[in-house]
């Protein structure tokens, strides 16, 4: 059993038999702590079912199941959480009922994805390091989200699992990295179409490292890339082939065809109006020319008004963002300074490092400024922080990993014992987020609503 449980939790097998029930025990102490916590804020806070999306998503559920998954998905939202919540919707049942019943299934569920981003991302963080990684997810984050049914903490665990998956791919293009690649973008995709920008960026950056590769190692790249497409196109394939039949567009999506090009929240409204995720029969003589696009966006509007927009979506979405999850970015700050002092003190490696993996480095730096810009540009039509919070854990996790690639080997004597530095930085790390999460946690849960 302390084998199952090393090989399970990544601890070394020399580890004390102590230490090993100490952290199991913990674990189940906080998983109780999480779910008894979710359940009460939902009850408390969560009360009404058309706030931010969610009979949306509840409605489509019971739809799949009442036509037995022959009903039209919307085109707005993407269908991998509608389907999550047709597993639990009864046929021609209240939304009410459902909805009681949703909130409790999100929190149960979001264990389900913590462990995903332990499990995910120990191979690049470490077993402890990860495991902070999970409880900072857990307690700034996740907890806050849990009982709200919206799709956003399955987008934010795939996301950071892919984007770790897709710089592997980058770095070492085997086919069976590239295949993992691939899934998981379709993941993204099926929850939130912003994946087509990671899509995009990969592709463009394969090409650049088959640009610069040597004569004869240029074919891993296109075969990795292939096969990526491959696995991202292939299992969502009868999706694609009816978006194709009712809009004739595979990768038809109403919120980048014209919400994002609208003025306000009233072009929003006006354009939800016509149930365009649906079909087209609601136009009426003259209102295409009235749609907006990207063309008749910059036809009508200056530079300086662009400009304007974004500067003020950016600072609007990360002054949300840092108001109602500020701890979140206190810790990635924290992170940011401990990796640039492992750096500091390691630097001959850290060179190396970075050498290795520029264009991977450069993959990240791109996908992030790409989303800031994109979600930036949202933000006027009254989005919340939500988008921004689903690439919240790419800088964070990407710190971690840096830290303890340069400090996993590294140890300190105290009173004449070695002692693992990064161990002793995982350690000090928990003290803290125990420290933080149980003196405003508790607090915020009691007082806020987090469903926007």
């Amino acid at each position: 059993m302390k084998a199952l449980i090393e090989s399970v939790f990544g601890i070394e097998s020399k580890t004390p038999r102590w230490l090993v029930f100490v952290v199991i025990c913990g674990v189940a102490a906080l998983s109780c702590w999480y779910v008894a916590s979710a359940i009460e804020h939902g009850i408390k806070k969560n009360l009404i079912s058309e706030y931010n999306d969610q009979r949306t998503y509840m409605k489509a559920g019971l739809s799949l199941r009442e036509t037995h998954y022959t009903c039209l998905l919307s085109r707005m939202r993407m269908p991998l959480y509608m389907y999550a919540m047709s597993t639990i919707a009864t046929p021609f049942e209240d939304p009410e009922t459902l909805f009681k019943r949703a909130k409790v299934f999100n929190v149960l569920y979001s264990l389900l994805l913590l462990g995903a981003l332990f499990f995910g991302l120990r191979k690049w963080l470490g077993g402890w390091l990860a495991l902070v990684f999970t409880l900072l997810a857990t307690g700034q984050f996740y907890v806050f989200k849990a009982a709200y049914v919206q799709p956003e903490l399955t987008l934010a665990t795939v996301i950071v699992i892919t984007c770790f998956w897709a710089v592997q791919t980058l770095q070492k293009p085997t086919w069976k990295n590239a295949l993992i690649t691939g899934l998981l973008l379709c993941l993204w995709f099926l929850t939130k179409a912003s994946a087509q920008i990671a899509l995009g960026l990969f592709g463009a950056m394969l090409g650049v490292k088959w640009l610069f590769a040597g004569k004869g190692q240029r074919m891993p790249y296109i075969t990795a890339g292939l096969i990526t497409l491959a696995a991202y196109l292939l299992p969502m394939s009868p999706y694609l082939w009816t978006s194709y039949k009712v809009f004739g567009d595979p990768f038809y999506n109403v919120q980048s065809k014209y919400y994002m090009w609208g003025e306000d929240v009233d072009d929003k409204h006006w354009l939800q109006s016509l149930s365009l995720d649906y079909s087209f029969n609601n136009l009426k003589p003259g209102d295409r020319e009235k749609l907006p696009s990207p063309a008749k966006y910059w036809k009508e509007h200056t530079k300086t008004e662009i400009v304007t927009r974004l500067e003020r979506g950016i600072e609007m979405m990360f002054h949300q963002a840092y108001t109602e999850y500020s701890w979140l970015f206190l810790f990635m700050l924290g992170w940011a300074s401990i990796a640039f002092c492992a750096v500091a003190c390691r630097w001959d490696e850290a060179v190396r490092g970075f050498l290795s993996w520029k264009w991977e480095l450069l993959y990240l730096t791109l996908l992030l400024f790409a989303f800031v810009i994109l979600f930036g540009w949202f933000v006027p039509m009254k989005v919340g922080p939500r988008l921004i919070l689903s690439v919240s854990l790419i800088p964070i996790a990407f710190f971690i990993a840096v830290t303890h690639h340069l400090l996993k080997d590294q140890s300190v004597s105290i009173s004449g014992m070695r002692l693992s530095f990064e161990k002793l930085l995982a350690t000090l790390m928990i003290v803290i987020w125990l420290g933080v999460t149980f003196t405003h946690t508790p607090f915020d849960l009691a007082n806020y609503y987090f469903g926007g």
